[in-house]
């Protein structure tokens, strides 16, 4: 299956449990909570496919320092810890909480969020 088309079905697939969950008294724990718990996977499948956002992925973020004459664009590079879904906007860009890159090549503990201000490197 193309990336593209399994793209789609995971936008139906989540559209379909939207709906479902909508339909369903919110009073009704037992019932609403698979709903909830699929849906969630299913966005966590899609920002995979769709973005790349997977736990242990390296991710960059380019922001703009000033130097004192200029602006340089300044690489930060992050090892994925934890993809969050936003409810506000859940089929786009999902926010990433990482791990900065030492200097000696490795990866700490520290956690920073990246929010949707990154880009996948591999």
């Amino acid at each position: 299956m193309s990336k593209e088309t399994t793209i789609a079905v995971l936008k139906a697939q989540i559209k379909a449990l939207e709906l479902q969950e909508k339909r369903i008294n919110k009073t009704y724990y037992n019932e609403i909570e698979p709903i909830r718990k699929a849906l969630e996977k299913f966005k966590l499948l899609y920002a995979e496919e769709a973005h790349g956002a997977k736990v242990g992925a390296i991710v960059v973020i380019k922001r703009k320092s000033w130097t004192g004459t200029s602006y340089v664009t300044v690489e930060s590079f992050f090892r994925i810890a934890e993809v969050t879904i936003k409810s506000w906007n859940d089929l786009g860009k999902p926010w990433v909480t990482g791990n900065p890159k030492r200097t000696d090549g490795t990866y700490g503990t520290a956690r920073r969020h990246l929010y949707g201000d990154w880009e996948v490197v591999t």
